[in-house]
């Protein structure tokens, strides 16, 4: 007997689940696989948004422009200011924490 169909049987299942629980555990260490990614991608990413806020700390009185110019230096990604400013607040900097 296969051990797939004994487990199956044991269990109370189909082998399709058996094997695809079997698969998901070689292949990501749980029986569930994780969620796909939702929602467009983000221009700041981690490493951006760390030097942005290690130049913050350098000179806080920067506007967004310059931020954006800044990063555009850098790291030569293309932002807007709206971008910044929701970088910005999910990252909990405001001009009154930097005081």
């Amino acid at each position: 007997m296969a051990p797939n169909l004994a487990i199956a049987r044991f269990v109370g299942c189909s082998t399709r689940s058996v094997s695809h629980i079997r698969s998901n555990l070689r292949y990501f260490g749980t029986t569930k696989a994780p969620s796909n990614a939702v929602g467009r991608p983000r221009t700041i990413t981690a490493p951006i948004l760390q030097a942005l806020l290690a130049r913050l700390t350098e000179k806080p009185h920067m506007y967004q422009d310059e931020m954006a110019s800044f990063i555009w230096k850098e790291f030569e990604v293309l932002v807007t200011t709206q971008c910044i400013s929701r970088a910005l607040s999910s990252a909990g900097w405001t001009k009154k924490t930097i005081r």
